[in-house]
């Protein structure tokens, strides 16, 4: 059993101590659904 809960939460902690990390991680998932979106608009058979 590996003791990832530790890991677990000193990421969060380290999150919520560090908006900088969390506003990256925010603006990479709004770029991943920007392009999800053009993605769409550019074969939009998918869908």
């Amino acid at each position: 059993m590996f003791p990832d809960s530790p890991g677990r939460a000193a990421r969060i902690s380290i999150l919520r101590s560090d908006p900088a990390k969390f506003d990256t991680r925010r603006l990479h998932r709004g770029i991943v659904a920007d392009n999800f979106r053009q993605t769409r608009l550019r074969f939009p058979s998918n869908g």
